[in-house]
């Protein structure tokens, strides 16, 4: 604990200067307090064992949120004082998730380490490295079902193995997109087991594409969510404000609005350009002056208070990192609006559903609406189009001609 005992200072600087919040600092010093006292006891061997005689000391109740704050802050301080490593609003220490690929037999981790290297090179270009990495995940999971049958090589998997990663009896449990998933796992495997992959591969189940209807807001809850985001009394934060308007009027992705940098916004010419996480492909947008505005008082009153040197404008408010999700500052937006508090479909994507749904109803045009909000094919419109009730309407039938008792439409 010498090495804390010298640095701890650094730690508390550190998150001082970097937003986090006062409760944050405050777990951070007791944690440190209690190491300091406990760690030099010769029976204790780790952070973990700290971790669990404070919880002790304290007489907390493992399941209280206090015990859990404390558990958060134990992890942090162990990676600071041993790796030297800063919070960054990821696990750390002996909180950190456990590393998967160590849990395969040698074999099968040779194989998914190897699309690691190479999982990048599709037969449409270069994949990102998010992808990559999510094909990485599947293709665990499916290795180590398949360990857990007692199938340690790929000549070996028989037809049940490969259904029943898909199907738990009759109920289908992994859907077209873990297919896809593993389909470009075992595409990419070479060498002596590309026979065997290339046999697996024509053994995935067929599973028929649902065409997945979308669920945007009605009207009247549009009106309500923009009435709220313009209203500068109540209890949204200048970055809640700014988030939503950029969803509201462009639908615009949520992994992109978290990359969003300086460099992305061109105040002079009044347009956003930025380069699409999903699509790689490029988006520029006119800026709204409502939008503008938004994102130029967050910037100037809360944003340029962060001594940091990341160039992402919407940062956590607990540290440097862009947010890892913003389905909260949705769901706030929703509570101050009075919008589906007990039922019904909100987050970011619910915006971007909005938006579609009411430039088809308003009768832009399909190319520009899939051009807004950065859409490469412009049949990913019909899935919109199949909820926009209100032209569906239209194409009812009048049934009164026909002879049916009225009490059948009685409910």
């Amino acid at each position: 604990m010498s090495n804390l005992q010298a640095t701890q200072h650094g730690l508390i600087e550190y998150l001082q200067n970097n937003g986090y919040h006062s409760s944050t600092i405050d777990w951070t010093k007791k944690c440190i307090k209690l190491a300091l006292e406990i760690g030099p006891q010769e029976d204790v061997t780790s952070y973990k064992e700290i971790f669990e005689r404070s919880v002790v000391k304290l007489g907390y109740n493992p399941s209280e949120s206090r015990c859990k704050a404390i558990k958060t802050a134990f992890g942090k301080l162990e990676a600071f004082d041993l790796n030297g490593e800063f919070p960054d609003g990821r696990p750390k220490g002996f909180n950190r998730l456990p590393d998967l690929t160590e849990t395969l037999i040698p074999y099968y981790k040779t194989l998914v380490l190897n699309h690691k290297k190479v999982g990048h090179l599709g037969k449409r270009g270069v994949k990102q490295e998010k992808t990559v990495n999510t094909e990485y995940g599947a293709a665990i999971l499916f290795l180590r079902h398949f360990q857990s049958r007692g199938v340690i090589h790929l000549k070996d998997v028989k037809p049940q193995d490969i259904y029943s990663f898909f199907y738990d009896g009759s109920t289908q449990i992994r859907g077209l997109d873990y297919r896809s998933l593993i389909k470009a796992f075992l595409s990419h495997i070479e060498g002596e087991d590309a026979v065997d992959a290339k046999r697996i591969l024509g053994l995935l189940p067929k599973i028929p594409k649902q065409k997945r209807l979308y669920d945007g807001l009605t009207k009247e809850e549009g009106e309500r969510f923009l009435q709220c985001l313009e209203d500068m009394d109540n209890e949204l934060t200048l970055r809640d404000r700014a988030v939503g308007l950029i969803l509201y009027f462009y639908g615009m992705r949520g992994t992109d609005i978290s990359k969003l940098t300086f460099e992305n916004i061109n105040w002079k010419s009044r347009r956003i350009f930025i380069i699409q996480s999903k699509t790689a492909g490029p988006l520029g947008l006119t800026m709204e002056p409502i939008v503008g505005n938004a994102i130029f008082n967050y910037m100037k009153k809360v944003r340029m208070a962060y001594k940091t040197d990341t160039n992402v404008i919407f940062l956590k408010y607990r540290g440097l990192e862009p947010p890892a999700s913003l389905h909260d500052v949705v769901c706030r937006i929703f509570k101050v609006a009075g919008i589906r508090q007990e039922t019904g479909v909100k987050g970011v994507r619910t915006l971007r559903h909005h938006l579609v749904t009411k430039l088809l109803t308003e009768g832009e045009k399909c190319e520009v609406i899939a051009k807004l909000v950065g859409h490469k094919d412009l049949k990913t419109l019909d899935r919109y189009a199949d909820q926009n009730y209100e032209e569906l309407k239209k194409c009812a039938l009048d049934i009164s001609m026909f002879p049916i008792n009225p009490e059948v439409f009685k409910v």
